[in-house]
C-alpha cells in the first residue's frame, strides 16, 4: 500500500535505506501506543482517562531506541 506521495521522498539510495532502518522503530511505536490505547480504554489526548485514577502519565514520549542505541 505504498503510495506516489511516499516514493516520491525517496531521492537517493541512502534515503530508501534510512527509511528501512526507522520503519522497525516506526512500527514498534505505533504497536505500543495502539496496545496503551486497547488497555486503558481510551484514544491518547482523550478526555475520558481525566481524573480516574486511570489516566497516561507519561509526559514525555517513549522512544525505542532499536538496535544501534
Amino acid at each position: 500500500m505504498l503510495n506516489e506521495e511516499l516514493l516520491t521522498r525517496f531521492k537517493t539510495e541512502a534515503d530508501v535505506s534510512k527509511f528501512l532502518n526507522q520503519l522497525p522503530v516506526l512500527l514498534l511505536e505505533k504497536m505500543l501506543e495502539e496496545e496503551m490505547d486497547a488497555r486503558l480504554g481510551y484514544g491518547k489526548n482523550s478526555i475520558a482517562g481525566n481524573n480516574t485514577g486511570n489516566s497516561r502519565k507519561r509526559s514525555e514520549r517513549f522512544r525505542y531506541r532499536g538496535r544501534d542505541a
